[in-house]
Order: structure tokens, then sequence, then C-alpha cells
């Protein structure tokens, strides 16, 4: 679980929030059991925006298999 800088992506674009989570569950997912999150929490600044743009990538991206 893991791997979300807070910080760069409640200052990125929504293009770029999409694109940094894609990243880490092409890499992190292989053999199933990866939990893209920041934590325990979602931060409270983090703009709505980016967050759909997360819950986007899950869907797209993050189904297994990863392919």
């Amino acid at each position: 679980m893991g791997n979300l800088n807070h910080n760069k992506l409640k200052q990125a674009t929504q293009k770029q929030v999409y694109e940094d989570c894609t990243k880490h569950i092409n890499v992190a997912a292989e053999g199933g059991g990866y939990w893209l999150a920041f934590g325990c929490e979602i931060p409270r600044d983090l703009p709505v925006n980016n967050m759909r743009s997360i819950m986007r990538a899950i869907k797209t991206s993050g189904k297994y298999p990863i392919n």
C-alpha cells in the first residue's frame, strides 16, 4: 500500500495525477495485491478533481491482470 506523494499531487494537474497513478500501478502491481494509496487517509486539502483523476486511474489501469 502506498506510493502516492500528497505534496506532489495536491499541486499537480489532473493529467499529471492520472499519469503518476498509472505509473505506480504499472510498476508495483505485478503479482497482485497492490493498493494505490497515500497511506491510511485521503488528505483533506487534495483538490476534488485530483481525487477524481486518482479514481479514473484505478478504474482504467488498476484492474487485474495488469497489462
